[in-house]
C-alpha cells in the first residue's frame, strides 16, 4: 500500500515515533516521525492536515510530540537538545506557510535539554503542564501567569535523564 512509515518506506517519508491524538473531541492525530517533521493528519479520512518543520529527529530516537490542552499549540523535543512550539492554527495573513497551506514552519524554539560544552543533550519528551498545575505553581509563587494558561509552562526530559520547567508569561501580582 500507499506511501509512508512502513517497511520499505525509507527516509524520505519518515518513520513514526509517535502518535498523540488531539485533546479535543480526539478528531486528529499528530504523528511524530525520524525525518525531523510532525504530521497532524485528520482521524475520520487520514488526510495529512499539516506538516510541521524545525526540529530535529534523524538518528531515531523516541522523541515525542504532544498537544496543549485547548489543541491550539504542538511542543516536540529535538535531537539539538531543543524544544519547539507551534500554533496549529495559524492566522490566515501568516507566512509560516511559505507558499504551501500545508506546512508550517513557524515555530518558537528554547533549549530545553542540559548539554555539556562536549556534547548536545538529546530533548526526548515536551509536553505542556496542565492549566491547573501551571496556575497552582505561578499561585504558590506569587506570581500571575500571562496569556493562556493552557500553553504557559511546559516540561522537559532528556536522553541523560534531566528535567526541566519553563514558564512563559508569569508575572508578579
Amino acid at each position: 500500500g500507499g506511501g509512508g512509515g512502513g517497511a520499505g518506506g525509507g527516509a524520505t517519508s519518515g518513520a513514526a515515533r509517535s502518535v498523540r491524538q488531539a485533546p479535543s473531541a480526539g478528531s486528529k492525530l499528530l504523528v511524530t516521525t525520524n525525518d525531523s517533521r510532525l504530521r497532524l493528519f485528520q482521524m475520520d479520512d487520514y488526510q495529512q492536515l499539516c506538516k510541521y518543520k524545525g526540529l530535529r529527529n534523524e538518528e531515531g530516537m523516541q522523541i515525542k510530540a504532544s498537544f496543549s490542552e485547548d489543541g491550539q499549540h504542538v511542543v516536540c523535543g529535538s535531537e539539538n537538545g531543543g524544544a519547539y512550539v507551534w500554533n496549529t492554527r495559524p492566522p490566515a495573513s501568516s507566512s509560516a506557510f511559505h507558499g504551501k497551506r500545508d506546512r508550517n514552519r513557524a515555530y518558537e524554539t528554547f533549549e530545553a535539554a542540559a548539554g555539556g560544552a562536549e556534547r548536545v543533550a538529546i530533548c526526548t519528551v515536551a509536553v505542556f503542564a496542565p492549566a491547573a498545575a501551571a496556575r497552582a505553581a505561578a499561585d504558590a509563587q506569587g506570581l500571575r501567569l500571562g496569556g493562556a494558561e493552557c500553553s504557559s509552562a511546559i516540561v522537559t526530559a532528556d536522553y541523560e535523564g534531566g528535567v526541566k520547567v519553563f514558564a512563559r508569561g508569569m508575572r508578579p501580582r
